[in-house]
């Protein structure tokens, strides 16, 4: 029986340690505890990665400069807005709110690394301290407001965060990368190719169009992905424990396969052909779904259609998803 791969566990290890340290007032670590976090480093699966981040505070960035975006955050929480072209005067800005007295270390930093917009919440890149010190992480704020001509074209759109809210506006992307260790992300509208999600625990919840692949490693939570317009061609779900509940339009094909330790699976397509105790068929059977599961719970889902909820289709959908 298939299990979760090392690399994902390795993944999930990492991020439930960095929610541990912002979250759970986590002081100091053992030596046991850098010797394991030091060795999930050398395979290359750190959450973060250290940037020189020159800027400090809120600015401006030439938006025909970007071409791909990473927020790095530890708590807090960002906005991601969209606005029209004509608004946005060809300028990405970067907006920290007010807030006093606040030292530079605990401020928005930002920086181009080539063509990446990066920008980090308050804390100095050498800092996160997982090696043995603390960590009092502030609970910075961020709102970032890209052109639409630049957010609807984006390469890599990369989110990893350890706590807070996290809102995505309507942005479109080759690649869409969420890891969060805890706090909520939620987006609607968003277009990606490719949509890959690693989650330690909290709340996800997207809608949008993810017509390649998508991916998603689950340690706890609850995660809610609305698939609207096609199905994926190609879907990976290794789920630990925790919650996912997967909406595709009722016309799509796919095919699910499941490798289920233990937990429930709930399929709520009426019309499909069950065939045999770990796979469905549904339509041509074109979108491949790959089911890993250890605990938990997953459903399987027709989107609701405007028709059918009386107009209200955004509302009925927002409301069948995960409570809040």
């Amino acid at each position: 029986m298939s299990m979760l791969t090392r690399n994902s566990w390795v993944k999930i290890a990492l991020v439930a340690l960095l929610c541990l340290v912002v979250c759970g007032g986590l002081v100091s670590c053992n030596r046991g505890c850098t010797s394991a976090v030091n060795h999930a480093t050398s395979l290359g699966s750190s959450l973060y990665t250290d940037y020189e981040l020159p800027n400090v505070g809120g600015g401006t960035v030439a938006a025909q400069d970007v071409q791909d975006l990473e927020i790095d955050w530890a708590a807090g929480s960002v906005a991601v807005e969209v606005v029209p072209d004509a608004e946005a005067d060809g300028m990405v800005v970067i907006e920290e709110p007010a807030s006093g007295q606040v030292p530079d270390q605990e401020r928005v930093r930002w920086g181009m690394v080539g063509q990446k917009l990066v920008v980090a919440s308050g804390y100095e890149r050498r800092g996160l301290c997982l090696w043995g010190c603390s960590l009092n992480a502030a609970q910075t704020q961020l709102t970032l407001r890209l052109p639409e001509s630049t957010a609807r074209a984006l390469g890599t759109m990369a989110l990893n965060a350890a706590s807070g809210r996290y809102t995505l506006g309507p942005i479109g992307c080759e690649q869409l990368r969420i890891s969060l260790a805890s706090g909520h992300v939620e987006g609607e509208g968003l277009q990606a190719s490719d949509l890959q999600m690693q989650v330690a625990s909290g709340k996800v919840d997207l809608s949008g169009t993810f017509a390649d692949q998508m991916t998603l490693d689950q340690a706890s939570g609850n995660v809610a992905i609305a698939c609207e317009g096609r199905c994926p061609s190609r879907s990976k779900i290794d789920l630990a424990s925790g919650n996912v509940q997967l909406q595709l339009p009722e016309d799509a094909g796919f095919s699910v396969d499941i490798d289920r330790t233990s937990g429930s699976f709930d399929y709520a397509f009426s019309d499909s052909a069950k065939q045999s105790g770990s796979a469905y068929v549904h339509g041509d059977g074109t979108g491949r779904i790959s089911v890993n599961m250890l605990s938990g719970s997953m459903t399987l889902a027709p989107l609701p259609s405007v028709a059918a909820a009386g107009g209200a289709g955004s509302a009925t959908l927002q409301e069948s998803r995960i409570a809040k």
